[in-house]
Protein backbone atom coordinates (compact mmCIF):
# COMPACT_ATOMS: atom_id res chain seq x y z
CA UNK A 1 0.00 0.00 0.00
CA UNK A 2 3.01 2.58 0.50
CA UNK A 3 4.47 1.98 -2.27
CA UNK A 4 0.75 2.81 -4.07
CA UNK A 5 0.77 5.65 -2.04
CA UNK A 6 4.38 6.63 -3.08
CA UNK A 7 3.79 6.09 -6.93
CA UNK A 8 0.32 8.23 -6.55
CA UNK A 9 2.76 11.29 -4.56
CA UNK A 10 5.85 10.69 -8.12
CA UNK A 11 2.98 10.98 -10.66
CA UNK A 12 1.52 13.99 -9.07
CA UNK A 13 4.57 15.83 -8.83
CA UNK A 14 5.78 15.32 -12.01
CA UNK A 15 3.26 18.21 -13.31
CA UNK A 16 4.25 20.91 -10.56
CA UNK A 17 6.39 23.51 -11.66
CA UNK A 18 9.97 23.89 -10.20
CA UNK A 19 10.63 26.07 -7.45
CA UNK A 20 11.86 29.56 -7.60
CA UNK A 21 15.22 29.81 -5.31
CA UNK A 22 15.17 32.76 -2.85
CA UNK A 23 18.88 33.17 -2.34
CA UNK A 24 20.96 33.05 -5.53
CA UNK A 25 24.05 31.85 -5.93
CA UNK A 26 26.42 29.54 -8.45
CA UNK A 27 25.85 25.35 -8.28
CA UNK A 28 29.27 24.01 -7.09
CA UNK A 29 30.14 20.17 -8.47
CA UNK A 30 32.08 17.85 -6.26
CA UNK A 31 35.30 18.50 -8.72
CA UNK A 32 35.36 14.61 -9.73
CA UNK A 33 35.17 13.60 -13.49
CA UNK A 34 32.01 11.80 -14.17
CA UNK A 35 29.35 10.40 -17.32
CA UNK A 36 26.50 10.57 -15.37
CA UNK A 37 22.91 11.00 -17.18
CA UNK A 38 22.07 14.56 -17.67
CA UNK A 39 18.30 14.84 -16.81
CA UNK A 40 16.07 17.43 -18.44
CA UNK A 41 12.70 17.40 -16.35
CA UNK A 42 12.24 20.63 -14.37
CA UNK A 43 11.96 18.34 -11.32
CA UNK A 44 15.43 15.86 -10.66
CA UNK A 45 13.23 12.26 -10.63
CA UNK A 46 15.53 11.54 -7.61
CA UNK A 47 13.72 13.94 -5.56
CA UNK A 48 10.14 11.86 -6.26
CA UNK A 49 10.33 10.25 -3.21
CA UNK A 50 12.48 12.68 -0.81
CA UNK A 51 9.93 14.70 0.53
CA UNK A 52 10.21 12.99 3.90
CA UNK A 53 6.90 14.89 4.99
CA UNK A 54 4.93 12.84 2.77
CA UNK A 55 6.01 9.74 4.21
CA UNK A 56 4.43 7.96 6.98
CA UNK A 57 6.27 7.14 10.16
CA UNK A 58 6.75 3.92 11.21
CA UNK A 59 7.79 4.88 14.73
CA UNK A 60 5.61 7.06 17.65
CA UNK A 61 8.60 8.47 19.86
CA UNK A 62 7.88 10.35 23.27
CA UNK A 63 9.63 11.96 26.32
CA UNK A 64 8.76 12.11 29.83
CA UNK A 65 8.51 15.70 30.40
CA UNK A 66 9.68 17.45 34.30
CA UNK A 67 5.95 16.46 35.61
CA UNK A 68 6.08 12.66 34.00
CA UNK A 69 3.67 13.15 31.11
CA UNK A 70 4.65 12.00 28.12
CA UNK A 71 5.40 14.60 25.06
CA UNK A 72 5.24 13.06 21.68
CA UNK A 73 8.08 13.77 20.14
CA UNK A 74 8.08 14.44 15.65
CA UNK A 75 9.61 11.51 13.57
CA UNK A 76 11.06 11.88 10.50
CA UNK A 77 12.30 9.48 7.92
CA UNK A 78 15.21 8.98 5.81
CA UNK A 79 16.51 7.64 2.80
CA UNK A 80 19.99 5.78 3.50
CA UNK A 81 21.14 2.25 1.49
CA UNK A 82 21.74 -0.69 3.34
CA UNK A 83 24.93 -2.92 1.83
CA UNK A 84 23.30 -6.23 3.28
CA UNK A 85 20.35 -5.30 0.81
CA UNK A 86 22.10 -4.64 -2.37
CA UNK A 87 25.82 -5.79 -1.67
CA UNK A 88 27.41 -3.65 -4.68
CA UNK A 89 28.96 -0.53 -5.22
CA UNK A 90 25.66 1.56 -6.55
CA UNK A 91 24.78 4.77 -7.51
CA UNK A 92 20.82 5.55 -8.12
CA UNK A 93 20.88 7.33 -10.90
CA UNK A 94 17.82 5.81 -13.04
CA UNK A 95 16.08 6.04 -9.76
CA UNK A 96 15.37 2.29 -8.96
CA UNK A 97 13.70 3.15 -5.63
CA UNK A 98 13.29 -0.38 -4.51
CA UNK A 99 17.50 -0.42 -3.65
CA UNK A 100 17.03 2.13 -1.19
CA UNK A 101 15.67 2.20 2.26
CA UNK A 102 14.27 4.48 4.78
CA UNK A 103 14.82 4.55 8.00
CA UNK A 104 13.74 7.13 10.64
CA UNK A 105 15.27 9.98 13.13
CA UNK A 106 13.68 12.15 16.00
CA UNK A 107 15.11 15.06 16.97
CA UNK A 108 14.26 16.43 20.60
CA UNK A 109 15.55 18.96 23.54
CA UNK A 110 15.90 18.65 26.94
CA UNK A 111 17.79 20.10 29.93
CA UNK A 112 18.86 16.67 31.17
CA UNK A 113 19.21 17.90 34.84
CA UNK A 114 17.93 14.56 35.01
CA UNK A 115 17.52 11.32 33.27
CA UNK A 116 15.02 11.41 30.26
CA UNK A 117 12.86 8.51 30.16
CA UNK A 118 12.28 7.67 26.24
CA UNK A 119 9.11 5.56 25.01
CA UNK A 120 9.21 4.08 21.54
CA UNK A 121 6.30 2.19 19.55
CA UNK A 122 7.21 0.86 16.35
CA UNK A 123 4.42 0.27 13.88
CA UNK A 124 5.15 -3.56 13.73
CA UNK A 125 5.28 -6.80 15.54
CA UNK A 126 8.83 -7.66 17.15
CA UNK A 127 11.14 -9.88 19.54
CA UNK A 128 14.25 -8.39 20.83
CA UNK A 129 15.75 -4.72 20.32
CA UNK A 130 19.33 -3.57 20.50
CA UNK A 131 20.43 0.18 21.26
CA UNK A 132 23.84 1.39 19.94
CA UNK A 133 26.48 2.24 20.60
CA UNK A 134 26.28 -1.11 22.90
CA UNK A 135 29.31 0.66 24.94
CA UNK A 136 26.22 3.07 26.55
CA UNK A 137 25.00 0.13 28.46
CA UNK A 138 21.32 1.08 27.56
CA UNK A 139 19.04 -1.36 28.76
CA UNK A 140 15.38 -1.33 27.76
CA UNK A 141 11.86 -2.77 29.08
CA UNK A 142 9.26 -3.52 27.08
CA UNK A 143 5.91 -2.21 27.45
CA UNK A 144 2.50 -2.44 26.08
CA UNK A 145 2.77 -1.82 22.21
CA UNK A 146 6.81 -0.56 22.77
CA UNK A 147 10.24 -0.32 24.73
CA UNK A 148 11.01 2.23 27.45
CA UNK A 149 14.39 3.32 28.71
CA UNK A 150 16.65 6.19 29.95
CA UNK A 151 19.16 8.43 28.59
CA UNK A 152 21.48 10.26 30.88
CA UNK A 153 22.67 13.24 29.13
CA UNK A 154 22.42 14.85 25.21
CA UNK A 155 25.31 13.28 24.07
CA UNK A 156 23.71 9.55 24.24
CA UNK A 157 22.65 10.17 20.35
CA UNK A 158 21.76 6.47 19.65
CA UNK A 159 20.89 3.71 17.03
CA UNK A 160 17.39 1.91 17.62
CA UNK A 161 17.41 -1.56 16.35
CA UNK A 162 14.19 -4.01 16.18
CA UNK A 163 15.02 -7.55 15.47
CA UNK A 164 18.45 -6.73 14.22
CA UNK A 165 17.09 -4.33 11.13
CA UNK A 166 19.70 -1.95 10.27
CA UNK A 167 18.55 -0.65 7.32
CA UNK A 168 15.04 1.06 8.64
CA UNK A 169 16.08 1.49 11.99
CA UNK A 170 15.21 5.05 14.50
CA UNK A 171 18.28 7.44 15.63
CA UNK A 172 17.57 9.18 18.57
CA UNK A 173 19.35 13.35 18.25
CA UNK A 174 18.84 14.35 22.01
CA UNK A 175 20.24 17.86 22.76
CA UNK A 176 20.28 20.16 24.90
CA UNK A 177 18.32 23.85 24.49
CA UNK A 178 20.59 25.89 22.05
CA UNK A 179 21.90 29.23 24.86
CA UNK A 180 23.53 30.62 22.40
CA UNK A 181 20.82 31.52 19.95
CA UNK A 182 21.91 35.07 18.34
CA UNK A 183 19.02 38.02 17.49
CA UNK A 184 17.49 37.06 14.60
CA UNK A 185 17.04 40.90 13.79
CA UNK A 186 20.62 41.91 13.79
CA UNK A 187 21.89 42.32 10.56
CA UNK A 188 24.55 39.87 10.33
CA UNK A 189 22.04 36.86 11.28
CA UNK A 190 20.95 34.91 8.37
CA UNK A 191 17.64 33.45 10.48
CA UNK A 192 15.27 30.36 9.70
CA UNK A 193 12.41 29.81 12.38
CA UNK A 194 10.33 26.93 12.86
CA UNK A 195 8.41 25.20 10.00
CA UNK A 196 9.49 24.33 5.83
CA UNK A 197 11.76 26.78 3.87
CA UNK A 198 12.75 26.40 0.51
CA UNK A 199 15.87 28.55 -0.21
CA UNK A 200 18.09 27.21 -2.99
CA UNK A 201 21.82 28.23 -2.61
CA UNK A 202 22.91 30.54 0.66
CA UNK A 203 25.40 32.68 -0.42
CA UNK A 204 27.15 33.46 3.01
CA UNK A 205 29.46 36.71 3.48
CA UNK A 206 32.02 37.75 5.92
CA UNK A 207 31.09 38.21 9.67
CA UNK A 208 27.59 36.19 9.72
CA UNK A 209 25.66 33.84 11.16
CA UNK A 210 23.49 31.33 9.63
CA UNK A 211 21.05 29.46 12.51
CA UNK A 212 18.14 27.19 12.06
CA UNK A 213 16.13 27.32 14.61
CA UNK A 214 14.67 24.22 16.44
CA UNK A 215 12.08 23.15 14.41
CA UNK A 216 13.16 24.56 11.00
CA UNK A 217 13.36 22.30 7.81
CA UNK A 218 15.41 23.94 5.24
CA UNK A 219 15.68 22.88 2.11
CA UNK A 220 18.91 23.86 -0.09
CA UNK A 221 22.69 23.89 0.20
CA UNK A 222 25.28 26.52 1.80
CA UNK A 223 28.28 27.86 -0.19
CA UNK A 224 31.52 30.44 1.35
CA UNK A 225 34.25 31.21 -0.93
CA UNK A 226 37.04 33.48 0.75
CA UNK A 227 35.15 34.47 3.67
CA UNK A 228 36.40 34.61 7.44
CA UNK A 229 34.02 34.61 11.19
CA UNK A 230 31.32 32.75 9.89
CA UNK A 231 29.02 30.08 11.85
CA UNK A 232 26.17 27.87 11.07
CA UNK A 233 24.51 26.84 14.20
CA UNK A 234 21.27 25.57 15.75
CA UNK A 235 18.99 22.65 16.61
CA UNK A 236 17.16 22.87 13.02
CA UNK A 237 17.73 20.04 9.91
CA UNK A 238 19.07 21.18 6.10
CA UNK A 239 18.23 19.05 3.43
CA UNK A 240 18.84 18.19 -0.01
CA UNK A 241 16.18 16.40 -1.11
CA UNK A 242 15.30 18.48 -3.61
CA UNK A 243 18.60 19.18 -5.16
CA UNK A 244 19.74 17.28 -7.82
CA UNK A 245 21.02 13.83 -7.13
CA UNK A 246 21.85 12.91 -11.08
CA UNK A 247 24.13 15.28 -12.91
CA UNK A 248 27.89 16.17 -12.54
CA UNK A 249 26.54 19.37 -11.18
CA UNK A 250 25.49 17.72 -7.37
CA UNK A 251 26.10 20.20 -5.01
CA UNK A 252 27.73 19.04 -1.70
CA UNK A 253 24.96 20.26 1.02
CA UNK A 254 28.02 23.03 2.75
CA UNK A 255 31.03 23.77 0.50
CA UNK A 256 33.81 26.41 2.32
CA UNK A 257 36.56 27.50 -0.29
CA UNK A 258 39.48 29.74 1.38
CA UNK A 259 37.91 30.45 4.25
CA UNK A 260 39.06 31.22 7.97
CA UNK A 261 37.20 30.84 11.57
CA UNK A 262 34.43 29.03 10.38
CA UNK A 263 32.02 27.15 12.93
CA UNK A 264 29.73 24.03 12.06
CA UNK A 265 27.47 23.33 15.65
CA UNK A 266 24.16 21.99 16.65
CA UNK A 267 22.48 21.09 13.10
CA UNK A 268 21.10 17.97 11.47
CA UNK A 269 21.90 17.38 7.67
CA UNK A 270 19.97 15.38 5.85
CA UNK A 271 20.22 13.47 2.13
CA UNK A 272 23.36 15.27 0.94
CA UNK A 273 23.56 15.26 -3.60
CA UNK A 274 27.44 14.79 -3.20
CA UNK A 275 29.98 15.42 -0.24
CA UNK A 276 28.29 16.50 2.92
CA UNK A 277 30.14 19.32 3.88
CA UNK A 278 33.69 19.99 2.24
CA UNK A 279 36.05 22.68 3.45
CA UNK A 280 38.80 23.04 1.07
CA UNK A 281 42.15 25.28 1.44
CA UNK A 282 40.80 26.69 5.19
CA UNK A 283 41.92 26.95 8.74
CA UNK A 284 40.79 27.51 11.47
CA UNK A 285 37.45 25.56 11.57
CA UNK A 286 34.93 23.79 14.05
CA UNK A 287 32.67 20.96 13.43
CA UNK A 288 30.76 20.29 16.69
CA UNK A 289 27.36 18.08 17.20
CA UNK A 290 26.42 17.69 13.55
CA UNK A 291 24.55 14.77 12.88
CA UNK A 292 23.88 13.19 9.39
CA UNK A 293 22.09 10.50 7.49
CA UNK A 294 23.17 10.35 3.65
CA UNK A 295 21.68 7.37 0.94
CA UNK A 296 24.16 8.45 -2.22
CA UNK A 297 27.40 7.60 -3.71
CA UNK A 298 29.76 10.14 -3.12
CA UNK A 299 27.73 11.62 0.15
CA UNK A 300 30.94 11.36 2.29
CA UNK A 301 29.87 12.88 5.68
CA UNK A 302 32.61 15.78 6.08
CA UNK A 303 36.05 16.16 3.22
CA UNK A 304 38.98 18.36 5.33
CA UNK A 305 41.02 19.19 2.02
CA UNK A 306 43.94 21.12 2.28
CA UNK A 307 43.11 22.41 5.39
CA UNK A 308 44.86 23.50 9.32
CA UNK A 309 43.94 23.62 12.81
CA UNK A 310 40.57 21.50 12.58
CA UNK A 311 38.37 20.51 15.56
CA UNK A 312 35.47 17.95 14.50
CA UNK A 313 34.25 16.89 17.82
CA UNK A 314 30.65 15.18 19.54
CA UNK A 315 29.26 13.95 15.79
CA UNK A 316 27.13 11.50 14.91
CA UNK A 317 27.23 10.20 11.00
CA UNK A 318 25.48 7.29 9.11
CA UNK A 319 26.99 8.21 5.22
CA UNK A 320 26.82 5.79 2.44
CA UNK A 321 29.99 6.41 1.63
CA UNK A 322 33.16 7.38 4.13
CA UNK A 323 32.26 9.42 7.07
CA UNK A 324 34.73 11.49 7.87
CA UNK A 325 38.19 11.30 5.33
CA UNK A 326 41.27 14.15 5.79
CA UNK A 327 42.38 14.66 2.03
CA UNK A 328 44.77 16.57 -0.09
CA UNK A 329 42.79 17.05 -3.72
CA UNK A 330 44.54 18.98 -6.60
CA UNK A 331 45.64 22.80 -6.71
CA UNK A 332 46.26 22.96 -3.27
CA UNK A 333 47.23 26.12 -1.50
CA UNK A 334 48.50 24.45 1.74
CA UNK A 335 48.97 20.69 2.79
CA UNK A 336 46.60 19.45 5.58
CA UNK A 337 47.82 19.19 9.06
CA UNK A 338 46.92 19.69 12.67
CA UNK A 339 43.52 18.23 12.35
CA UNK A 340 41.85 16.22 15.40
CA UNK A 341 38.46 14.59 15.37
CA UNK A 342 37.30 13.31 18.89
CA UNK A 343 33.82 11.79 20.23
CA UNK A 344 32.16 11.23 17.40
CA UNK A 345 30.42 8.25 16.38
CA UNK A 346 30.29 6.71 12.52
CA UNK A 347 28.20 5.00 9.94
CA UNK A 348 29.37 3.63 6.36
CA UNK A 349 26.94 1.52 3.99
CA UNK A 350 29.81 1.39 1.57
CA UNK A 351 33.00 2.90 2.78
CA UNK A 352 35.24 3.63 5.63
CA UNK A 353 34.66 5.59 8.82
CA UNK A 354 37.21 7.54 9.67
CA UNK A 355 39.51 7.95 6.93
CA UNK A 356 43.14 9.31 5.65
CA UNK A 357 43.49 9.86 2.27
CA UNK A 358 44.50 8.55 -0.05
CA UNK A 359 44.46 11.59 -2.14
CA UNK A 360 47.12 13.14 -0.69
CA UNK A 361 48.90 15.69 -3.73
CA UNK A 362 50.57 14.89 -6.48
CA UNK A 363 54.66 14.81 -7.05
CA UNK A 364 53.75 18.58 -9.21
CA UNK A 365 52.73 20.15 -6.08
CA UNK A 366 55.88 19.48 -3.92
CA UNK A 367 55.15 22.25 -1.27
CA UNK A 368 51.67 21.72 -0.24
CA UNK A 369 51.55 17.79 -1.47
CA UNK A 370 51.63 16.26 2.37
CA UNK A 371 48.86 15.18 4.92
CA UNK A 372 50.11 14.74 8.83
CA UNK A 373 49.76 14.87 12.12
CA UNK A 374 46.25 13.95 12.14
CA UNK A 375 44.25 12.43 15.35
CA UNK A 376 40.89 10.33 15.74
CA UNK A 377 40.34 9.64 19.35
CA UNK A 378 37.58 8.88 21.83
CA UNK A 379 35.31 7.54 18.39
CA UNK A 380 33.18 4.75 18.12
CA UNK A 381 32.03 3.01 14.62
CA UNK A 382 28.65 1.10 14.41
CA UNK A 383 29.22 0.11 10.91
CA UNK A 384 31.37 -0.95 8.16
CA UNK A 385 30.25 -3.94 5.52
CA UNK A 386 32.21 -6.23 3.94
CA UNK A 387 33.17 -4.97 0.39
CA UNK A 388 34.72 -7.98 -1.59
CA UNK A 389 35.02 -11.70 -1.45
CA UNK A 390 38.65 -12.25 -0.81
CA UNK A 391 39.81 -12.36 2.77
CA UNK A 392 43.10 -11.07 2.36
CA UNK A 393 45.09 -8.76 -0.37
CA UNK A 394 42.15 -7.89 -2.17
CA UNK A 395 44.22 -4.40 -5.08
CA UNK A 396 40.90 -2.62 -5.65
CA UNK A 397 40.44 0.51 -3.49
CA UNK A 398 36.76 -0.23 -2.11
CA UNK A 399 38.91 -3.68 -1.09
CA UNK A 400 41.17 -1.75 1.28
CA UNK A 401 37.88 0.20 3.21
CA UNK A 402 38.07 -0.75 6.66
CA UNK A 403 36.49 1.10 9.79
CA UNK A 404 39.86 3.09 10.24
CA UNK A 405 42.18 3.27 7.62
CA UNK A 406 45.25 5.43 6.36
CA UNK A 407 45.93 4.75 2.80
CA UNK A 408 47.78 7.07 0.59
CA UNK A 409 47.70 7.07 -3.62
CA UNK A 410 45.62 7.20 -6.48
CA UNK A 411 41.83 8.06 -6.72
CA UNK A 412 40.57 8.35 -10.45
CA UNK A 413 43.64 11.04 -10.70
CA UNK A 414 43.43 13.06 -7.61
CA UNK A 415 46.56 11.02 -5.63
CA UNK A 416 49.78 9.83 -5.82
CA UNK A 417 53.17 11.00 -5.14
CA UNK A 418 52.07 12.47 -1.82
CA UNK A 419 53.64 12.91 1.73
CA UNK A 420 51.30 11.14 4.75
CA UNK A 421 52.91 11.17 7.87
CA UNK A 422 52.14 11.10 11.81
CA UNK A 423 48.79 9.70 11.81
CA UNK A 424 47.34 8.21 15.32
CA UNK A 425 43.99 6.32 16.04
CA UNK A 426 43.24 5.99 19.48
CA UNK A 427 40.47 4.71 22.13
CA UNK A 428 37.90 3.68 19.49
CA UNK A 429 35.72 1.33 19.71
CA UNK A 430 34.26 -0.89 16.91
CA UNK A 431 31.31 -2.40 17.21
CA UNK A 432 29.81 -5.63 15.35
CA UNK A 433 30.08 -5.07 12.28
CA UNK A 434 27.97 -6.72 8.93
CA UNK A 435 31.49 -8.21 7.84
CA UNK A 436 33.51 -5.35 7.23
CA UNK A 437 36.86 -4.88 7.74
CA UNK A 438 38.05 -3.12 11.29
CA UNK A 439 41.57 -0.92 10.54
CA UNK A 440 43.74 -1.09 7.70
CA UNK A 441 46.70 1.02 6.49
CA UNK A 442 48.46 0.52 3.04
CA UNK A 443 50.15 1.91 -0.06
CA UNK A 444 48.44 2.27 -3.19
CA UNK A 445 50.89 2.29 -6.31
CA UNK A 446 49.62 4.77 -9.48
CA UNK A 447 52.16 2.98 -11.93
CA UNK A 448 53.90 6.10 -12.30
CA UNK A 449 54.54 7.85 -8.77
CA UNK A 450 54.06 6.29 -5.48
CA UNK A 451 53.33 8.23 -2.41
CA UNK A 452 54.88 7.71 1.37
CA UNK A 453 53.35 6.74 4.62
CA UNK A 454 55.07 6.67 7.71
CA UNK A 455 54.51 6.85 11.49
CA UNK A 456 51.09 4.88 12.15
CA UNK A 457 50.09 4.44 15.08
CA UNK A 458 46.68 2.29 16.31
CA UNK A 459 46.58 2.65 19.92
CA UNK A 460 43.53 0.91 21.99
CA UNK A 461 41.44 0.34 19.54
CA UNK A 462 38.78 -2.68 20.42
CA UNK A 463 36.71 -4.75 18.47
CA UNK A 464 33.94 -7.36 19.15
CA UNK A 465 32.25 -8.87 16.57
CA UNK A 466 31.15 -12.28 14.82
CA UNK A 467 32.01 -11.64 11.05
CA UNK A 468 35.01 -9.47 9.58
CA UNK A 469 37.92 -9.25 7.40
CA UNK A 470 41.02 -9.46 8.87
CA UNK A 471 42.91 -5.80 9.48
CA UNK A 472 45.14 -5.29 6.39
CA UNK A 473 48.50 -3.81 6.64
CA UNK A 474 50.36 -3.58 3.22
CA UNK A 475 53.41 -1.64 1.22
CA UNK A 476 53.28 -1.49 -2.18
CA UNK A 477 56.80 -2.80 -2.98
CA UNK A 478 60.55 -3.22 -1.71
CA UNK A 479 60.94 0.31 -2.94
CA UNK A 480 58.13 1.95 -1.45
CA UNK A 481 57.76 0.07 1.85
CA UNK A 482 55.11 1.23 4.43
CA UNK A 483 56.83 2.77 7.63
CA UNK A 484 56.81 2.46 10.70
CA UNK A 485 53.00 1.19 11.86
CA UNK A 486 52.34 0.78 15.20
CA UNK A 487 49.67 -1.77 17.24
CA UNK A 488 49.39 -1.07 20.72
CA UNK A 489 46.94 -2.94 22.42
CA UNK A 490 44.94 -3.89 19.61
CA UNK A 491 42.09 -6.17 20.76
CA UNK A 492 39.92 -8.16 18.57
CA UNK A 493 36.60 -10.47 20.26
CA UNK A 494 39.16 -10.40 23.38
CA UNK A 495 42.44 -11.53 22.31
CA UNK A 496 45.39 -8.84 22.30
CA UNK A 497 47.12 -8.35 18.12
CA UNK A 498 50.68 -8.79 18.81
CA UNK A 499 51.97 -11.12 15.88
CA UNK A 500 52.18 -10.72 12.76
CA UNK A 501 51.63 -14.17 11.90
CA UNK A 502 47.53 -14.16 12.65
CA UNK A 503 46.06 -14.51 10.01
CA UNK A 504 42.45 -14.59 11.76
CA UNK A 505 43.02 -11.03 12.65
CA UNK A 506 45.82 -9.67 10.42
CA UNK A 507 46.79 -9.91 7.11
CA UNK A 508 50.25 -7.97 6.18
CA UNK A 509 52.69 -8.60 3.01
CA UNK A 510 56.62 -8.23 2.97
CA UNK A 511 56.72 -4.44 2.06
CA UNK A 512 56.64 -3.00 5.71
CA UNK A 513 59.47 -1.26 7.71
CA UNK A 514 59.60 -1.42 11.39
CA UNK A 515 55.92 -2.83 12.15
CA UNK A 516 55.88 -2.77 16.24
CA UNK A 517 53.21 -4.51 18.21
CA UNK A 518 52.77 -3.67 21.73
Amino acid sequence: MRNILILFFALFVTGVPARNKTVPGDTISDGRETSLPMITSNIPKSALIHLTEYRKGLYKVSIQDDKSDWRSVEVRNALVSSFSKHPQIWNDWENQKALRDTMSYALFTHHFKRNVKVRIEPGFQFDKVEIRPVSYGIEYKKVDGGIEFELVNASQKVSVEFDGDRAENLFLFPDLPDMDKPDKNESNVLYYGPGQHDVGCIVMKSNQTLYLDEGAFVYGHIVGKRIENIKISGRGVLCGARETHSDEKRTQLMNFVHCRNVEISGVTLIDSPAWTIRLKNSQDLLVDNVKQISWILNSDGLDICNCRHVRVRNCFFRNYDDCITVKNQALAKMGCEDVLVENCVGWTDCANVFLVGPECGTTREPRTNYIRNVTFRNCIVLETPALHDSEEGDDGWRGGCAAINARVGTYEGAGGGGRMSDILFENIRIEDLTGGRPIATEIVSDGENTGSLTGVTFRNITFKGSKFLPAQVRGVSKKFPLRNVTLDNVVFNGKYIRKADNKKYLFINPYIENLQFK
